[in-house]
């Protein structure tokens, strides 16, 4: 974690071996009930309410909505089908034998990643009209693409309508 504080060691080495350590090993159809379990009773209450608003506004406008997390897809995947938002781009964690290594499964969802798994997601990323919100130096690359980008807007006042 030191290493990571000072700047030697990159974010997805200190995830990876936290993840290693807490979850390797694990049966991987447990680890999705448990996802699905913290999707439902944990996650909720961790979402801001204007930012659930906003994702409201955007689905009655007929937005298409991606969340692009650096948080394990498997439990944003189940709380964006809940919400109905069909596409999650997100941390993976791979499996081996059918339990999880604790290992990334490619890339961190961070930064530039962000960016390259939506570039394979929306056929016409670059000239779509893209609304982002972040909140960390992981959605940098992601505001920067966007056409209406709000750096942690959903911690004062709410968004309304067409503002960003």
């Amino acid at each position: 974690m030191l290493a990571y504080a000072i700047g030697v060691e990159p974010n997805w080495r200190l995830k990876e071996a936290v993840l290693t350590a807490v979850l390797g090993g694990t049966p991987f159809e447990l680890f999705e009930h448990l996802a699905c379990e913290f999707a439902a009773d944990g996650l909720p209450g961790l979402v801001r309410p204007a930012a659930l608003s906003r994702l409201r506004w955007h689905q009655t406008m007929g937005h298409r909505v991606v969340i692009a997390t650096a948080s394990l897809e498997a439990y944003v995947r189940s709380w964006a089908f809940e919400q109905g938002v069909a596409d999650v781009v997100g941390t993976r964690l791979e499996v081996e034998g059918e339990r999880l290594t604790g290992r990334l499964e490619g890339h961190n969802c961070y930064g530039a990643e962000k960016v390259a798994r939506l570039e394979m997601l929306v056929a016409d990323l670059h000239n779509s009209n893209i609304y982002a919100y972040g909140d960390s130096r992981g959605d940098r690359e992601l505001l920067a693409l966007a056409h209406h980008a709000a750096y942690r807007p959903f911690r004062g006042r709410q968004l309304v309508g067409g503002s960003s």
